[in-house]
């Protein structure tokens, strides 16, 4: 088993809680590509394994609702995440993302489509849950993928199984990554059983040759790791994550996005100084020797991002999050637009990787001066 460090330091970290700052109205950007999506959450086993996970689908729905449900709809869950957030942005800040709404409509049909859905395989950073990431991965489905997110027993935050079960979250480690990569592949397995079972929502409906992984910290190392071991994953992207320094690269010849954020030392600073910083140096020698193999390496500098802009925490309003906390984890670019972003630009590269062509990222190029692109 390779064991690799975990994405970034800061994936699970503790928030300063005082003074009670007021409870925002934390509310998630509109989806960019213009389909409804449905959700739904199960729990899958592998048998091989003896392990089970929680699944949660987000894909393109044929049933529009105008009403909205809890991101997190799982009262006993709630409870057991307020602490854990609470410990992290703040107990304002997580009140408020405890109480975020989606459209996403629940166990709503699949939208009907004369073309099979491409499929992204999502691992969140150590510590953190599908949940968290709801403006990403919804975003994502409404432009026509299908989306399976992991929550990973021993990687992910506080788990509630339907059983009533409860899994406590733990520190990352040196074991994460291969875990959460594991557990990918797992992922892609189940993706051709979906596919290919009658009375399946998803029979004959998703492309076996369109299956991407995607990560953010640890879970965008587990990503590497998942398509260095599976050619079945034709493309790959890491959501500022990291190889520990000095560990020989894994080789992955698919396509690959590498997204990296503004170091904490060059704020507001030019990409072009970015290369004074240690650990953009560090990153920037990972990605040489990474990039050799892949027939698409392509890699995105994020200026005004930091590592928890990725998350739907940074939807939260500056003044509900200790300024200390903001300084650290998030950048200056708005939440939202932060967030749209990433979802425009990781759908261009996965489009273009799955059509087996260049990257043109248009729609990155025409909007979004914060983007810096190279090879």
């Amino acid at each position: 088993m390779l064991l690799l460090a975990l994405g970034s330091a800061c994936d699970a970290s503790e928030a300063d809680s005082s003074p009670p700052y007021v409870v925002p109205v934390v509310t998630l950007p509109s989806w960019r590509g213009g389909l409804d999506v449905g959700r739904s959450r199960e729990v899958w086993t592998d048998d091989a394994r003896h392990r089970s996970v929680i699944v949660s689908i987000y894909y393109p729905a044929a049933l529009h609702d105008s009403s909205t449900t809890p991101v997190l709809d799982d009262s006993s869950w709630v409870r057991l995440r307020r602490n854990e957030l609470a410990h992290r942005v703040g107990p304002a800040a997580a009140s408020g993302l405890l109480a975020m709404r989606t459209h996403a409509v629940h166990d709503a049909p699949v939208q009907a489509w004369d073309e099979q859905f491409p499929v992204l395989l999502f691992a969140p950073a150590a510590g953190w849950l599908p949940t968290d990431y709801s403006g990403i991965l919804e975003g994502l489905a409404s432009k026509g993928f299908v989306v399976l997110a992991l929550a990973s027993p021993g990687a992910a935050g506080v788990m509630r199984f339907p059983d009533g079960s409860v899994v406590e979250s733990r520190d990352q480690d040196d074991g994460t990554a291969s875990l959460l990569a594991s557990d990918l592949g797992f992922l892609r397995q189940r993706v051709i059983e979906l596919n290919l079972v009658p009375g399946s929502p998803f029979f004959r409906r998703l492309s076996l040759t369109s299956i991407g992984a995607l990560g953010h910290g640890a879970g965008g190392t587990a990503a590497i790791l998942a398509a260095a071991a599976d050619t079945g994953i034709a493309a790959v992207a890491n959501l500022d994550g990291e190889l520990p320094h000095g560990f020989r690269a894994p080789v992955v010849g698919q396509p690959m996005l590498y997204f990296t954020v503004e170091p904490a030392t060059m704020s507001r600073m030019p990409v072009e100084r970015w290369g004074e910083d240690r650990t953009e140096r560090r990153r920037t020698e990972q990605w040489e020797q990474l990039s050799v193999p892949s027939r698409q390496p392509q890699r995105v500098r994020l200026a005004g991002m930091h590592h928890w802009n990725f998350l739907d925490a940074a939807l939260v309003p500056p003044a509900s999050i200790a300024p200390g906390v903001r300084r650290l984890r998030f950048g200056d670019i708005e939440g939202e637009r932060g967030l749209a972003i990433v979802v425009d630009v990781t759908s261009e590269f996965f489009l273009a990787a799955f059509s087996r062509m260049p990257p043109g990222f248009p729609v990155a190029r025409s909007l979004y001066p914060e983007v810096a692109l190279s090879r």
